[in-house]
């Protein structure tokens, strides 16, 4: 007989598999929990997160909207949902925005519509204090793109205060603390605790580093405690908020015919995403692909890798003669994962000799092996951002689909901005063709590789003071608009 007790174990078994990226093992245990029990809202929700780390986005979506059929009450769970509707090939703009809305409606209604006012004097050039609040302030790609930000700011002008929900802290914890005028850890703390918190700070421009993504404290922006909230950077999708005033965006991931699905007003900046240069990275490699096999490769993560997107880079590498295949992401340390890309690949028309999978390795280990990739792949619909600027930044082209919603256009952001469009494909058909292409052309990769970091140094994308200013201009704009309105 199973008992409550045998139930409980199993499920803590399954949450520790979740914890560690085991996915496989993490699907296995919790779909035996499903089984024993089939009310269970909380073994859909994470049953949901554990196919969407597994890569399997479609099914995700299915096991948490059966999570949110038994709890419609759950916040976070319908943020899942949203999350995993981001990675799913079917969804567009206007499919996503809409649940943006249904969650703030569901979730935020008992909010009133016209807050307490706040109380920080309204003169329009007086020193911002700008709060920022992310479950990131770690080591985690999300961070790597918002720290030149939060720790850039000109001090004379902005007064920066990080509300940190984040729990798996480390080194770079420690730096955000060190660079913040002042520190909150709010892990622990409800909303209505934070929001009350926020107000006495006397928050000037409240920033969203979350989104839906996870940690993420929206409903703490519902209760507007800062008369301007905005949503940027750490998976900066819209969130259907009226209360956020802003999302920082530029005009290749949110194009002008899509700004009205947004609850937000769409602010743009130079580019999207910006990065410091990694400090020690090794150098440039680009001997060509003259006397060995060339090599794709994607270094993102294993969610991103749908069964449609291995199939089309399963047929690139097979109609190159010789070609190989690497991968790399610390999720190829299971097994199970391991064995599931290789069948995926395999199904698709390309051998397992012909695939490298490598798992987790240090920073510059990781960057050095961007030296064996001749042609960088880009996964759709949720595509790399901090993983493309990596691999530019080593000198590997990259290839990309532009996709039909905000997570689907950052690779394409990005080569916009760098001035390589012929990079950027519009159906998958017209990627395999530029990723063959590509390969074919070693003077012209050789000659992206002699210049590459030139390039990106010419650009806000490795610029990061070009994005920090264009940032400080729009709050201080924000901020005369709130002033001169009176509300």
């Amino acid at each position: 007989m199973t008992t409550a007790t045998d139930i409980r174990a199993l499920y803590d078994r399954a949450l520790q598999a979740v914890a560690e990226r085991r996915s496989d093992d993490a699907i296995r245990l919790l779909e035996g929990a499903l089984a024993l029990a089939p009310g269970e809202a909380s073994i859909f929700n994470n049953l949901g997160l554990a196919l969407l780390e597994a890569g399997r986005p479609t099914d995700a979506a299915l096991r948490l909207r059966q999570a949110l059929m038994l709890r419609p009450d759950l916040a976070e769970t319908r943020s899942n949902l949203i999350f995993a509707l981001d990675a799913d090939p079917a969804g567009d703009a206007a499919s996503q925005q809409a649940e943006r809305r249904r969650w703030a409606a569901r979730h935020t209604a008992r909010f009133a519509k016209t807050p307490a006012p706040h109380g920080q004097t309204r003169d329009p050039e007086r020193r911002l204090r700008v709060g920022y609040v992310s479950a990131d302030f770690r080591r985690h790609s999300a961070a790597a793109i918002f720290a030149p930000i939060v720790t850039g700011h000109d001090p004379s002008r902005i007064d920066v205060v990080c509300y940190s929900a984040t729990r798996e802290v480390d080194e770079a914890t420690e730096s955000f603390r060190r660079k913040a005028g002042l520190w909150r850890d709010i892990a622990e703390a409800d909303d209505d605790k934070v929001a009350e918190t926020v107000r006495a700070d006397a928050i000037d421009v409240l920033v969203d580093l979350s989104g839906h993504s996870g940690g993420g404290r929206l409903l703490v922006f519902a209760r507007k405690p800062a008369p301007i909230q905005v949503s940027a950077w750490g998976h900066p999708t819209g969130t259907g908020l009226d209360q956020i005033d802003a999302l920082f965006a530029d005009r290749v991931v949110v194009p002008e015919s899509e700004r009205r699905l947004f609850a937000e007003r769409i602010e743009d900046l130079p580019c999207l995403l910006t990065f410091e240069p990694p400090p020690g990275a090794p150098d440039i490699r680009c001997a060509g692909t003259r006397g060995r096999a060339p090599i794709f490769g994607s270094f993102n993560r294993v969610a991103k890798l749908s069964g449609r997107v291995l199939a089309c880079w399963a047929g690139i590498v097979a109609a190159t003669s010789g070609a190989r295949l690497v991968l790399k992401d610390a999720g190829f340390d299971d097994p199970g994962i391991r064995a599931r890309i290789l069948a995926a690949l395999g199904a698709g028309g390309l051998a397992a000799e012909r695939v490298e999978l490598r798992g987790r390795t240090d920073r510059l280990v990781h960057l050095a092996a961007y030296n064996d990739i001749d042609v960088a792949l880009d996964p759709w619909p949720m595509n790399g951002g901090f993983t493309t600027l990596e691999a530019l930044w080593m000198g590997v082209p990259v290839v990309a689909l532009r996709g039909r919603s905000i997570s689907g256009r950052g690779c394409a952001s990005i080569l916009s901005v760098l001035g390589r469009p012929d990079w950027i494909a519009e159906s998958e058909a017209d990627y395999r063709a530029r990723a063959l292409a590509l390969m074919a052309d070693d003077a012209g990769r050789a000659a992206f590789a002699a210049s590459a970091r030139e390039r990106l140094r010419a650009t806000a994308l490795a610029d990061p003071r070009r994005v920090v200013d264009a940032v400080e201009a729009i709050y201080r704009r924000l901020w005369r608009d709130y002033c001169a309105s009176g509300s």
